[in-house]
């Protein structure tokens, strides 16, 4: 990548420059960020899966180059059949509802309700309440995480700030930039594409002498180790919150691309400084208060116990809507494509797996988890909306012959998780 190129943005194969549209980009400067210097045509696609305008601006910012030509997309973009007849449908449906995308009031009053209950809990744990150990970590995980999430995808509110401010609720889980890079940049767009997709990459730990790992793509080396997956889910489980939180922070950021998959955005010495006040202030709250206050084993224990208990959940919830074997079916290649390309949109639907995504309870319990069909299509649509819209996207995959995958509940999808580790893993 040139110089220039790392200024840039790539869409479709053509460079734009949006220096000048940054801070009035009505998502906020950190969502358009994210595209710079990389290929962000998925970012761009699915972000403003709601709107046309965005793309009709476009002409208006591209910079024509003599330099060669911009490295292809995995994704075939020049015909989107499925994609269209999704966001067709999906729009429909916001109109003849006359709701908008964003949290709906129902949301709001339990994101309320949330950081109400967080408040109280939290001032009972500083106070040393045995009892918190094991109600802080569950709401916080119903509040924070979700928070992280949708604020950092823009579907809580159409006014950016109510967005970027909630998403640092989440920050015991992960800073924001951490996340958008993990999650949006890598996860989003480069769905279990091995090499881009960092969340393939957490708990390989090839090497024989660290810590137990696993690996969960068959494209992944196996070693031997991972015989023993077992052991390593449930060690591995009891750091999905620490590791990304504090412990794996300077492992990521001492290379460029963060877990060798996600180049990194432009960072500049005050954004990097900002980033480590943070972390060093969830440091700071999580563990060296609570051991001021309690001494070092009880305040060790405070903030331990909370982390491992988050971690659990957050490992539970997670990994079981992109990680089975009904999740690595390649799709068709898309109609016209080039070298088997597949279309963005169905890469989307074969690469993940729905549990109950019609249940409003299992869509709470796992923050809206359970429906990553239609988040992954369309990630700026708040979770609150995801029942609706789920009809609309098995229809729409009924159409176009697209495999749709969804259980019954949580525990078939787990037992599948498992099921597709043991698979990998065993032998």
């Amino acid at each position: 990548m040139s110089m220039d190129d790392k200024y840039l943005w790539h869409i479709r194969g053509r460079r734009y420059d949006f220096t000048s549209f940054v801070h009035k980009h009505p998502a906020g400067p950190t969502m358009i960020l994210m595209g710079q210097g990389r290929d962000c045509t998925e970012l761009f696609e699915s972000y403003h899966a709601m709107t046309d305008l965005p793309s009709k601006m476009l002409k208006a910012y591209e910079v024509k180059t003599d330099e060669k030509p911009v490295e292809e997309s995995a994704f075939y973009w020049d015909s989107t059949p499925f994609f269209d007849d999704l966001k067709g449908r999906v729009r429909a449906h916001f109109k003849s509802t006359g709701r908008s995308h964003k949290a709906s009031a129902g949301m709001w009053a339990r994101i309320i309700l949330g950081l109400v209950s967080l408040s109280i809990i939290t001032c009972f744990w500083i106070r040393g309440h045995w009892w918190t150990l094991v109600v802080l970590p569950v709401v916080y995980w119903l509040t924070g995480p979700l928070l992280l999430h949708s604020g950092a995808h823009g579907s809580l509110s159409h006014n950016w700030r109510v967005n970027h401010y909630l998403s640092y609720v989440g920050c015991f889980l992960a800073s924001l930039t951490t996340w958008n890079h993990l999650h949006n940049i890598g996860h989003h767009a480069q769905t279990n594409i091995d090499g881009k997709d960092p969340d393939l990459q957490h708990f390989q730990h090839l090497e024989p002498d660290k810590a137990p790992g696993y690996r969960l793509s068959w494209q992944q080396p196996w070693v031997p180790k991972y015989t023993n997956y077992l052991i390593a889910m449930l060690f591995q489980a009891h750091f999905t919150a620490l590791a990304p939180a504090l412990m794996c922070e300077p492992l990521y950021y001492s290379t460029d691309a963060l877990l060798g998959a996600v180049p990194f955005m432009r960072l500049g010495p005050a954004e990097l400084q900002r980033h480590w006040a943070g972390r060093a202030l969830v440091f700071a709250w999580a563990f060296a208060v609570p051991c001021a206050l309690h001494g070092l084993a009880k305040g060790l224990c405070f903030g331990l116990v909370p982390y491992v208990s988050l971690g659990f959940l957050f490992f539970a919830f997670s990994q079981v809507s992109h990680l089975s074997e009904d999740c690595f079916d390649p799709p068709p290649p898309a109609p016209g494509a080039r070298c088997g390309r597949p279309e963005w949109a169905a890469h989307q639907v074969v690469s993940t797996v729905d549990y109950a995504p019609a249940s409003r309870l299992w869509g709470a319990l796992s923050i809206g988890l359970n429906a990553q069909v239609v988040h992954h299509l369309f990630p700026a649509v708040d979770p609150s909306h995801y029942p609706d819209l789920a009809p609309h996207v098995v229809a729409a995959c009924a159409a176009h012959g697209v495999p749709y995958v969804a259980y019954r509940s949580w525990p078939e999808a787990w037992a599948k998780h498992v099921g597709w580790v043991a698979r990998l893993n065993a032998v």
